[in-house]
């Protein structure tokens, strides 16, 4: 490449030799490979156990047990969700849902006495990024 320079009196004489420029060479392969977050997820499905009828109190009432789940996601459970289905006539409607404790293992939930309908129950595990699926429903109880 030849460099001149010109103005209003003419052009100058050429300038030295140019030296060619090249593009600045690539930047040195990465061979530290940061570790990776730690990936956490819901807790698997607890275990239900069996429902039975509560003890007799003056209350109507059911007990229903399950066992924590068998992975936690990662996370520390923070609780538990008993999901109340009411059964009457070989249908199964969604009715209250009851908080429980994390080191809860069973609960005593207090029902209305219908006649014809007995209660099942699922439960579902929580810890710091969601629920759980459902256990598997329970077998189907009258309150006592």
């Amino acid at each position: 490449m030849t460099v001149r320079a010109k103005n209003a009196i003419g052009r100058s004489v050429a300038a030295g030799t140019s030296v060619q420029l090249d593009a600045p060479p690539p930047p040195p392969p990465v061979t530290h490979v940061p570790p990776s977050a730690p990936s956490y997820s819901v807790p698997s499905a607890p275990g239900i156990g069996k429902a039975k009828p509560g003890k007799k109190r003056g209350k109507t009432t059911v007990v229903i047990a399950w066992k924590p789940p068998g992975a936690t996601g990662g996370r520390p459970l923070t609780g538990y969700q008993v999901v109340v289905y009411e059964i009457h006539h070989h249908q199964a409607k969604v009715g209250e849902r009851v908080s429980a404790a994390a080191s809860a293992h069973a609960i005593e939930i207090k029902l209305k006495r219908r006649k014809g309908v007995t209660y099942a129950f699922t439960v579902l595990a929580h810890n710091a990024v969601g629920w759980s699926a459902a256990s598997s429903r329970s077998n189907a109880v009258p309150p006592r």
